[in-house]
């Protein structure tokens, strides 16, 4: 059969969290902290169709690594998550979808 995406399908990695300071430091007092927590990192979309794969240009795919935690400033900002991966297989193997709206670029193959 065939396939329509209209909505949102979102498997993004979460943003990581941040330190807070307390009390205490060694070379500074009040000022210790830990570092901020990374972002994690984006799923996997897989969708696939025997007939025909369509996305509608309101459709929204993200597959994105979530943000690191913390000032992008701070030497101990988290370290953003790695992108995912979208794949679409259908009958003929030619998907089109709208680019600004689908993250990262899919891997686009017949099923």
């Amino acid at each position: 059969g065939d396939i329509l995406i209209s909505g949102n399908i979102l498997a993004t990695g979460g943003a990581g969290g941040s330190a807070p300071s307390c009390k205490g430091g060694i070379i500074s007092p009040g000022t210790a902290t830990g570092g901020s927590g990374g972002g994690g990192a984006g799923g996997c979309i897989w969708i696939r169709a025997k007939g025909k794969i369509t996305i509608s240009a309101a459709a929204f795919l993200s597959a994105t690594g979530g943000t690191g935690g913390g000032a992008a400033t701070s030497p101990s900002k988290g370290g953003d998550g790695s992108k995912g991966c979208i794949r679409l297989q259908d009958g003929d193997g030619k998907v089109t979808f709208p680019s600004t709206r689908v993250k990262p670029t899919p891997t686009i193959s017949k099923y």
